[in-house]
């Protein structure tokens, strides 16, 4: 597979899962239902983004200088979050562990700058890109600033 088209479809992952895990932590902490439902919802919004990067990596619109690094990370990072769903659906996450999970993960997304080391051909592509990251960078103010307001000890 083109390292460019596996690296789109690992972004797929990535959005899908984080829908799923917020999912499971709506299902899991009724007190955040809401909070949690809401950031689901957005994630899947961002898969469905995703799918123009896979559209236009298809038709070599999409680069990245160097996928295979960017790959072991995106792939670190899908493995990250499956293992998070698996431990919270067997009740190992608390409602502060999920927050700090959610906030530390949608941190790392932000600081290794994950929708920022591509180009593209077509403007559409810089406009996906620049989306995702200002909703990664959204979700991790609004993440924080919940926990702040309802989870003052986590």
């Amino acid at each position: 597979m083109d390292g460019q088209l596996e690296t789109a479809q690992k972004f797929l992952e990535i959005e899908t899962g984080l829908s799923e895990l917020y999912e499971t932590f709506a299902r899991s902490f009724m007190k955040h239902v809401d909070f949690w439902e809401k950031l689901s919802q957005e994630e899947a919004q961002h898969a469905y983004m995703v799918q123009t990067l896979i559209e236009e990596a298809k038709k070599g619109r999409l680069i990245f200088d160097d996928p295979r690094i960017h790959i072991r990370i995106l792939s670190n990072m899908v493995e990250d979050i499956k293992e998070a769903r698996r431990r919270a659906r067997e009740g190992e996450f608390d409602s502060d562990k999920a927050f700090r999970f959610a906030l530390n993960f949608e941190s790392t997304i932000v600081e290794k700058k994950a929708f920022e080391n591509f180009t593209g051909t077509e403007e559409k592509v810089a406009d996906v890109l620049g989306k995702l990251k200002m909703y990664s960078m959204k979700h991790r103010e609004r993440i924080a600033e919940y926990i702040k307001v309802h989870l003052p000890s986590a």
